[in-house]
């Protein structure tokens, strides 16, 4: 098995073609890698595998699992391909990616992460992947240009703090299976007005929906509220 670890490269690098697994920290800070080819035979990139890299754009192989803080602070990355193979993202995958613009999600994508894209990204639209049950905890908080969430119909939890702060975000529907709305998961959300979807959630959690334009009878005073727990964020 061919496996690439840390070492100095030039700005653009093509994979040997036997490669099968990209090891941990392998380019962790490489501050002069701006472009990598993958190989087809890739199966394998371990964690922490490209953070803080200059990387534009990645089109990524038919790996299964992107792993945790794979890009984290890839401050220059504003696209990323992601094939249909991927299954999951683990946390903190893209987090700090300020400069993030582009990234579509698979149908086959079952679960993400805590603090996936977490903090300063450019996402202005996401599309969930209609297999993901549960939205975890700061997936998509501190996204301060997403305008738009589409929220698929198979997911039945969205966990604490998951939108916190997107400050543009407006509008959101929610799928009709829903059933939990986590603490602070949209406060700070200063542009929310409209929430579809309402009817089946029988559970919202303090804070919830603290410092948004949102009104619902559905909804007790408490999701207004600041929770402790937020307070102390």
């Amino acid at each position: 098995m061919t496996t690439l670890t840390f070492c100095q490269i030039a700005s653009f690098l093509v994979a040997p073609k036997l490669t099968k697994l990209i090891g941990e920290a392998c380019f962790i800070g490489c501050k002069s890698l701006k472009n990598i080819d993958f190989p087809t035979t890739l199966a394998t990139i371990e964690r922490y595998a490209f953070s803080a890299c200059a990387l534009y754009e990645v089109t990524l192989p038919n790996i299964e699992t992107i792993a945790k803080n794979c890009f984290t602070e890839c401050n220059c990355l504003t696209k990323v391909v992601i094939p249909n193979s991927v299954k999951e993202i683990e946390e903190e995958a893209f987090c700090s990616c300020e400069n993030l613009k582009l990234i579509e999600l698979p149908n086959s994508i079952e679960k993400i992460g805590k603090n996936s894209f977490y903090g300063r990204s450019k996402l202005s639209k996401v599309v969930i992947s209609n297999k993901v049950k549960i939205i975890n905890k700061q997936s998509f908080s501190a996204c301060k240009e997403l305008v738009e969430i589409v929220i698929p119909e198979g997911v039945e939890i969205i966990k604490e703090f998951s939108f916190v702060g997107d400050v543009k975000l407006k509008i959101i529907t929610l799928p009709k299976i829903l059933k939990e709305i986590g603490e602070a998961a949209f406060a700070d959300c200063l542009s929310l007005q409209e929430i579809n979807g309402l009817e089946n959630v029988k559970t919202f959690e303090v804070g919830c929906f603290y410092q948004t334009k949102v009104t619902s009878n559905k909804i007790p005073q408490t999701a207004f509220k600041k929770s402790d727990r937020y307070k102390n964020n």
